[in-house]
């Protein structure tokens, strides 16, 4: 997926609406659905391109 186009904000909710449906899944005994897979995945990318987007900003902090 493209994140280059989402504002941050849509980036943010969206990493944490992702988030939430993984617990819900998990709490409902779904999480080895090959859907929780790809939210995972889904989620780690959006986590990456959050991070190089904060990193680009502020390059003092990265690496943490």
């Amino acid at each position: 997926m493209n994140t280059e186009t989402l504002t941050q904000k849509q980036l943010n909710a969206l990493e944490l609406t992702v988030r939430e449906l993984l617990t819900i899944m998990s709490k409902s005994n779904l999480q080895h659905e090959a859907l929780a897979e790809a939210l995972r995945q889904f989620e780690a990318e959006l986590g990456e391109a959050r991070r190089k987007r904060f990193d680009s900003i502020y390059p003092e902090f990265s690496g943490y």
